[in-house]
């Protein structure tokens, strides 16, 4: 799993850059990186003008949506709530998990809130919740998968941040 973490940071440093039908030299770039990072088989797949990345090793396939082009991915867990009225910035999906960055208008207090209640209520058992400042960072566990979320102020522009990270415990 490591290996694919590797392969995404390798590849998403080009995922700013588009490419057309045939293979972009940032891809074959990028796909040369990550064999030789690896020494597997690699094939990184940059479009929808960046916003989008498929990246297939041998250890899985990995998905990236950034901007305007993110979205939920179609697979995502449906027994974790996604918060009302936040508009998805980033996805990642590796095999195993999900990593969802999104942003709210609402304040820190009432999307954590109400991401704890509607967790909770889907079956997850709480295993920490700390709340440090202006951030508070939840965990979870169901089954062999395990659940943390962090809800966040950014400072920058004054939105709060929404981070939910899943995958299979180890």
């Amino acid at each position: 799993m490591s290996r694919l973490i590797i392969c995404l940071m390798i590849a998403g440093t080009l995922v700013s850059f588009g490419c057309g039908k045939k293979k972009s030299t940032e891809e074959k770039i990028a796909e040369k990186q990550i064999e030789a990072a690896t020494g597997g088989d690699a094939d990184v797949d940059i479009s929808e003008k960046g916003a989008k990345m498929t990246l297939t090793t041998d250890e899985g396939t990995m998905k990236v949506s950034t901007g305007e082009q993110a979205s939920i991915p179609k697979d995502f867990p449906e027994d974790i709530p996604i918060y009302k009225g936040a508009e998805v910035q980033t996805s990642l999906q590796i095999p195993g998990g999900f990593s969802i960055v999104m942003f709210s208008k609402d304040n820190v207090k009432t999307v954590a809130s109400a991401l704890k209640s509607d967790i909770a209520d889907n079956g997850w058992e709480s295993m920490s919740a700390m709340e440090m400042g202006p951030q508070t960072i939840l965990s979870f566990k169901k089954g062999d998968r395990v659940l943390s979320v962090v809800v966040a102020k950014n400072e920058d522009d004054g939105n709060t941040m929404i981070s939910i990270n899943t995958h299979k415990g180890e």
